[in-house]
C-alpha cells in the first residue's frame, strides 16, 4: 500500500513522500525478482480514503479534498478492499510490478 504520495511530491512531506516512493521501488524489485516463481507484487495508490480519521479533519479541509477531486467524492474503504481483492485474484494474473491508482481522477 502506497498512496498518491508515492507518485508525486507534496510540500512539507519529505519523509512521507520518501517512504511511499520506497514502497513503489520495492514493489517493482519484488515483481522482477519473483515473477518466474509466479509471485506478483503490485501497489495500491489511493488518494484520501473516507475514514473516521479524515472526517475528524476541519470541515473546510475535508471539503477541499473533495473539491480537489474530479469525482467530487473521496474513495471509500470498500473500494480499497475491492482493489486488493482484484489484485489478489486470478483476474489480475498478468498484473505485476504496477500501481493501481484510486484517485477519482486527481492525477489525470
Amino acid at each position: 500500500m502506497s498512496s498518491l504520495g508515492g507518485l508525486k511530491a507534496e510540500h512539507g512531506l519529505v519523509p512521507y513522500t520518501a517512504a511511499k516512493h520506497g514502497v513503489l521501488g520495492m514493489t517493482k524489485n519484488i515483481a522482477v525478482q519473483y515473477a518466474a516463481k509466479n509471485i506478483r507484487a503490485n501497489t495500491l495508490c489511493p488518494y484520501y480514503v473516507e475514514t473516521p480519521l479524515l472526517r475528524a479533519a476541519p470541515s473546510q479541509v475535508h471539503q477541499s479534498w473533495i473539491d480537489d477531486t474530479p469525482a467530487k467524492r473521496l474513495c471509500t474503504p470498500e473500494e480499497v478492499a475491492k482493489a486488493f481483492i482484484y489484485l489478489a485474484s486470478s483476474d489480475s494474473s498478468y498484473c505485476n510490478g504496477t500501481q493501481l491508482v484510486l484517485d477519482g481522477g486527481v492525477m489525470t
